[in-house]
């Protein structure tokens, strides 16, 4: 049982589940490493290249400070295809709504502009606030983070677009550019007809390869 053990705690480092951005869980094998995020490389070099927004992220501890509440960053700004008016979107789980305006309230009144409200359809409440110039949105529902639909959208466009390239970027972001959200933006890229949300959230069950054939 010691041994048993012992092998799984060489096998797995939760040392990077500690950091505020992208946290990570790290599986060695042999010479090899394997590191699960929420974000992949691609989306973590776009936001890092946007420097300003990047630098907001990390110094108004808005990560930090949801910690414990399962913090997702998610949005166009990691996907690259952010527009002017765009804000940085956070998902967090919440034990109840009434305890996510007081965390809001506790963390964030402070900010320019805050603001909460509740959103009876989606059961959840917002925050939005900006830090230096960079509007937020923090959205909470008393459900698990990685589980909630703005998560599980964020998930497909981000596979959407390693599969589909630059030139599924560019199609995107003119789309986006010339008005449309971001799902109904895929949507129409993709020649997808019925509810985008709902579209969307068919395409994350796909594999890699049913999405490229989609592509084609």
């Amino acid at each position: 049982m010691k041994s048993s053990l012992a092998i799984q705690m060489r096998l797995f480092s939760e040392s990077g589940l500690k950091k505020d951005f992208n946290p990570e869980l790290e599986i060695s094998l042999d010479e090899l490493a394997i590191k699960f995020h929420p974000l992949s490389l691609e989306s973590v070099i776009r936001l890092e290249k946007n420097e300003v927004v990047y630098a907001a992220v990390k110094s108004s501890g808005v990560l930090k400070s949801l910690k414990e509440h399962q913090p997702l960053l998610v949005g166009t700004f990691p996907l690259g295809i952010d527009v002017s008016g765009s804000d940085v979107d956070v998902l967090i789980n919440v034990p109840d709504l009434t305890a996510a305006e007081t965390l809001f309230k506790k963390h964030f009144s402070g900010f320019e502009n805050f603001k909460v409200e509740t959103h009876a359809q989606y059961s959840a409440v917002t925050a939005s606030f900006d830090f230096q110039g960079v509007p937020f949105e923090v959205f909470a529902q008393v459900k698990d983070s990685a589980k909630q639909s703005g998560n599980r959208h964020f998930l497909a466009e981000e596979r959407l677009l390693h599969v589909g390239g630059a030139s599924l970027g560019d199609k995107i972001l003119a789309l986006r550019k010339a008005g449309d959200k971001t799902e109904p933006a895929f949507a129409k890229a993709l020649g997808l007809s019925g509810n985008p949300y709902d579209e969307l959230l068919r395409l994350q069950k796909l594999s890699e390869s049913e999405l490229r054939q989609l592509l084609r």
